[in-house]
């Protein structure tokens, strides 16, 4: 019967939480959606289908931008206690020498000239306009206007600017159907879609939304997709016990991503007037990276536009064909068939290092100063990355001289069989095996994906080759075009079984245990594939420092005068031919309860292996210190110095004895302080769970109750580059407790007496309710980049008791000894400069003794001693749990047989109940200061929230957008 759908939705207005404490929020609407299908039988054997939907879509106020903007006083150089830096920094008293951000005085600033700010003539908390940089202008001159009241927003941000959340599109999809004849049919669907939207909603990065970031000059970043889908599916009857289906598809996506007007982040447009390390005709300026709370925004997204036509490229797809037999016999039900696809991902050179225009990732010195690049010259800020900034100093700058388009694609083949077997009237077993060839990545162009092999470092080095020890097919065919060997075949088998225990139905035994091999994802060996492309990266050695204006002075990664490589190193494991698979299993109890009711309890597990640390398998899993082939091994800084033999006196800073950190690397005489970074697929993850569920199904009555109990584990935790096993614990994604409630109740005769018209609005109407609870998942895991040291900052602040004072001029003189800064770091801790996180240890409960929304307490927090390690026996540590509830009422009036109107009213989170959060890492973040002499430490009171430590761990804030409540009316018309 032809049948023609047409529904429209209109969104009400949002109702404002009253609890909460977010601004007045404003109405989400959704102007229209509109949808249209048609099927028609232009014959008996010949059907044709077709729908189209368009969608304009305004989600109001859902994403939300929050970050901190400097003071004017603070751009002009001025770092004193001014009403306006009083009020940025939250009072006059956090203005001091212990803050590690913009609200630092300035203490130990030593300008350009070799003037110490505060000593001599030059006043205190001032730089003098002649040593700010006009680069650093050029940088600053898009950040938004300051827009909020810090003292009253929660995070204590100044700026919060809601961006409006459209999402427009279109999509239409047919299909024809056709019956060759009782034994033969086949139908073919062709589908395209296209919408366009902010990029993460808020038009600031691509893939993510950093801490204090603000839109992407020139419109902010817009993500367009182009779909199109094409499939067909033939199937033959050969007898009333066999059939065979054949079923070939493709896929293609389009999903580019760019500024409405790229040149409003030009060099030119913004008057930047320094060039980088290489001189590629770079015409957007470098990105940088926000210090964190109290400095400045975040512009982190890299330049990965120019070189591919001012816009990132991402293009994928998937041919595939698949065939299966089916085929019964007696009490069995046997299937076998074949299936293959070709993967592929045309996409821009994300993986790069720095951008194609280079970036500013770190402005902090960690409390020392270090050498500049250059002139030698100690210079900067010790503990102000705001002041760096504004003077033109980084003390981290990478740069790529290009980037490319990466080609990439793997090749899946593979057969199976299985059977299902009736065995007893009670007892159902199926078994099977799948035989698949899941080829690693490779580089279409056939150029090849680049692997390391240590052994060939000193050689290479000796004989001038740039990047000893990597090679890549096209160099040396000896090496496969995916880098590394495949495996002919993967054998995964799979076994289930069903038992009925009373031969009744109402008591049911299931289980199940299978292997299933995957492929890591394309992002995983991009990076190997941008070195074997020569793409030269550069990266600023660690421990220097470096003026904007001093980067293209820089010299280029290459292979003269001693010095090789191309700067960091991305490479693969070329003896690694092993694939990610997963192990799974269940075991179900159903039981069938009165009142016309199912229950049911299973354990479900799974374990996955070879997961690849450098890629994405696991949440937070992309770390580069444990790939890093060329890091330092701990205890390093404490040996003398291989090359000088020379001790450090001060682990943070070598350089004061003459040594040089690339002196300590396994590689540095060749890559010098250059990364090696080389995918390992060691990681590991697993999954248990207690999955229990109620389910009542009546006329009117529909009910359906479960609850989960589970634990998520894996060694996504970027705790110790050094060793796989510390990094094994709670995963960011575990939810350890989840209980869920759906029903719905249709009220038949609700009004009996009343007349016909009265009856016929009142009854018949459907109430119906969704309701979810989740406990709170790992706190650890959730902040800091899943490190679990809850952004620990140590630094001297006295030395015997009394505050240290470096200035001999000034009345309590108490220097630190020459060469050292305030800051700690993995360096004085464990002898090296490799991200090994400095995890605080527990003295007691931090749940217990907890103030209103708290959900920990600082008290029971303290800094390990020296080379020792915390972290350990922790109890979970969770976040605030969520709760939401939508209800929704409908009735369906019949206007004639073939003619219905449907009516909906829905609230989503009708409860309307705001959830506390956290409105940023500062709320979740621990600060000792230290003696320097005895290495006792203390809290650092004022870095805390409003100066206060027992502000850590409070849930300042409540949810608004997008968790208000949300009313929505829809009319659906059939005919």
């Amino acid at each position: 019967m032809p049948e023609t759908t047409f529904s429209m939705r209109m969104t009400g207005k949002a109702i404002t939480p009253l609890r909460s404490r977010q601004k007045a929020v404003r109405p989400t609407i959704t102007p229209a959606a509109i949808s249209v299908d048609r099927c028609h039988s232009l014959t008996k054997k010949l059907r044709f289908w077709g729908a189209y939907e368009r969608l304009q879509q305004n989600n109001g106020n859902t994403n939300v931008l929050t970050s901190f903007i400097p003071t004017p006083d603070m751009m002009s150089g001025n770092f004193t206690a001014t009403a306006a830096n009083s009020a940025f920094c939250l009072g006059s008293s956090n203005i001091n020498s212990t803050q590690t951000n913009g609200c630092n005085d300035l203490t130990g600033t030593v300008l350009p000239d070799g003037s110490v700010v505060g000593q001599g003539s030059r006043p205190a908390g001032m730089i003098p306009s002649a040593f700010l940089d006009p680069g650093a202008k050029a940088l600053s001159s898009f950040w938004p206007a300051a827009n909020s009241n810090p003292a009253t927003t929660p995070g204590n941000f100044n700026y919060r600017q809601v961006i409006p959340g459209t999402h427009n599109g279109w999509l239409y999809r047919l299909r024809v159907d056709y019956d060759l004849n009782q034994s033969n049919s086949f139908f073919i669907s062709y589908q395209q879609g296209y919408d366009q939207q902010p990029s993460q909603g808020n038009g600031a990065h691509i893939y993510w939304t950093p801490g204090n970031a603000i839109p992407y000059p020139g419109g902010g970043l817009q993500t367009t997709s182009y779909s199109k889908a094409l499939a067909g599916h033939f199937v033959h009857i050969f007898s009333p016990t066999l059939t065979n289906e054949a079923i070939a598809s493709w896929g293609y996506g389009n999903i580019p991503v760019a500024p409405p007007k790229l040149s409003a982040a030009y060099k030119s447009t913004l008057g930047y007037p320094y060039g980088g390390v290489f001189d590629n005709g770079a015409k957007v300026i470098p990105a940088y990276s926000s210090p964190g709370s109290f400095t400045f925004p975040d512009f982190s997204q890299a330049d990965i536009f120019e070189s591919t036509g001012n816009v990132y490229i991402v293009r994928k797809e998937i041919p595939s064909f698949a065939d299966n037999v089916t085929k019964l016999w007696h009490t069995h039900t046997i299937k076998a068939g074949v299936y293959a696809a070709n993967t592929g991902n045309l996409q821009g050179a994300f993986a790069v290092t720095g951008g194609y225009s280079g970036t500013f990732n770190s402005f902090s010195y960690g409390g020392t100063l270090k050498p500049n690049i250059i002139t030698g010259q100690r210079v900067g800020s010790p503990n102000n990355p705001t002041a760096n900034f504004l003077m033109g100093l980084t003390t981290n700058f990478t740069q790529d001289s290009s980037a490319p388009n990466n080609d990439l694609a793997f090749q899946n083949l593979a057969f199976y069989g299985e059977d299902s077997w009736k065995a007893t009237n009670r007892l159902t077993l199926e078994y099977g095996v799948r035989l698949s060839h899941i080829g690693h990545w490779y580089d279409r162009r056939k150029n090849g994906l680049a692997v390391f092999f240590p052994d060939m470092v000193q050689s290479d080095f000796a004989a001038g080759k740039t990047n000893p020890g990597v090679r890549w097919h096209g160099i040396d065919p000896s090496v496969p075009n995916s880098g590394q060997p495949d495996r002919f075949v993967y054998a995964d088998p799979r076994f289930g079984i069903a038992y009925d225990l009373y031969g009744t139905g109402k008591t049911i035994f299931r289980g199940g245990w299978g292997i299933y091999h995957f492929s890591e994802q394309t992002n995983s060996p991009t990076a190997a594939l941008t070195t074997a492309e020569s793409v030269q990266t550069y990266g600023q050695p660690g421990n220097t420092g470096a003026f904007f204006s001093q980067i293209s002075q820089l010299t280029a990664p290459g292979a003269t005068g001693g010095v090789c490589c191309n700067g960091t190193v991305n490479a693969l494991d070329p003896t690694d031919n092993t694939q990610p698979y997963t192990t799974a299993w269940n075991l179900t109890v159903s039981q069938q309860l009165p009142w016309q009711s199912l229950l049911e309890i299973a354990y479900v597990g799974n374990d996955s292996e070879n997961l690849v640390m450098g890629g994405e398998s696991i949440s937070g899993s992309g770390f580069t210190d444990y790939t890093n082939q060329n890091k330092i091994p701990l205890g390093g800084f404490f040996q003398p110095d291989p090359v000088t033999g020379k001790t450090a006196t001060n682990p943070e800073d070598v350089t004061t004895v003459g040594n040089k950190t690339a002196d300590y690397r396994p590689f540095g005489y060749a890559y010098g302080d250059n990364n090696i970074n080389v995918n390992q697929g060691v990681g590991y993850g697993n999954y248990h769970g207690l999955q229990t569920s109620w389910v009542k199904r009546s006329a009117r009555a529909n009910l359906n109750v479960n609850y989960t109990w589970s634990k998520t584990l894996g060694t996504g935790q970027q705790v110790n580059p050094f060793a796989i096993r510390p990094n094994y614990g709670v995963s960011a994604i575990d939810r350890p407790q989840v209980f869920n409630f759906s029903g719905s109740y249709e009220f038949d005769n609700v009004l009996t007496g009343s007349n016909r018209f009265v009856r016929e609005i009142a009854n018949g109407w459907t109430l119906s309710n969704i309701t979810s609870w989740q406990a709170g998942g790992s706190l650890p895991a959730q902040f800091n980049n899943n490190t679990g040291n809850f952004a620990m900052s140590l630094q001297y602040a006295t030395i015997n008791g009394a505050p240290i004072q470096n200035d001999p001029t000034k009345a309590g003189y108490n220097p630190l000894p020459a060469g050292v800064g305030t800051g700690l770091s993995q360096a004085t801790y464990y002898g090296t400069n490799a991200s090994i996180v400095i995890t605080p240890k527990l003295t007691c409960d931090p749940k217990s003794g907890l103030g209103p929304h708290q959900q920990l307490t600082y008290s029971c927090f303290a800094p390990p001693a020296i080379g020792a390690f915390g972290g350990q026996n922790w109890p979970y540590l969770s976040m605030p749990s969520l709760i939401i509830s939508d209800l929704a009422a409908y009735k369906t009036f019949h206007i004639t047989e073939r003619h219905t109107v449907q009516f909906r009213a829905s609230a989503f989170n009708w409860l309307n109940h705001p959830l506390p959060q956290f409105s940023g890492q500062s709320q979740v973040s621990l600060h000792y200061n230290a003696d320097y002499a005895s290495k006792a430490f203390t809290p650092n009171v004022t870095a805390y929230p409003n100066s206060n430590p027992n502000n850590f761990g409070v849930l300042d804030q409540k949810s608004g957008t997008p968790t208000q409540r949300v009313l929505e009316l829809a009319i659906k018309y059939q005919f």
